[in-house]
């Protein structure tokens, strides 16, 4: 019989990204004309960018070698901090802001939307993080507006 995880009863009622979509939904009845660019989750509805794809290919030929295999984490002896070639990147938010403070910030300045790294749990607190999944030119314009607004 199976178990239920007894952490599913420590959940909140809101899920992390649909209270990214929630502020954004909002944001954006409240400015019309902006142009928003989302860099969330990536824009799941296209095929995978050429970028994304080499990466996905080197990671996975470099964990097809023993000499470069780096194993799943500090149980098996390594220190892994983030993944290589991953999709996503992630920044830290400046000294005093939450990361769901600085996810209101750029959307409300620089029009860009990503996800606050609070909720990928306690530890993900003081990030922020956008998605390789939109277009090249839709990520150096969200890069450009952050660093000019902010």
């Amino acid at each position: 019989m199976p178990r239920l995880n007894e952490h599913y009863l420590n959940l909140r009622a809101s899920d992390l990204f649909s209270e990214i979509k929630q502020r954004t939904k909002a944001f954006g009845e409240a400015h019309p004309g902006v142009r928003l660019i989302n860099l969330g989750i990536g824009d799941v509805t296209q095929p995978l960018p050429p970028a994304v794809i080499r990466a996905l290919h080197e990671a996975t030929d470099e964990m097809a070698r023993a000499e470069t295999f780096r194993g799943y984490g500090p149980y098996a002896g390594f220190a892994v901090y983030g993944g290589r070639n991953a999709p996503y990147a992630s920044l830290r938010t400046p000294a005093g802001r939450s990361s769901w403070d600085f996810f209101d910030a750029v959307l409300a300045k620089a029009h860009v939307v990503g996800v606050p790294g609070s909720g990928f749990g306690p530890s993900g607190e003081g990030y922020f993080r956008f998605s390789a999944f939109g277009s090249r030119a839709e990520t150096e314009e969200a890069v450009q507006r952050i660093a000019t607004c902010l």
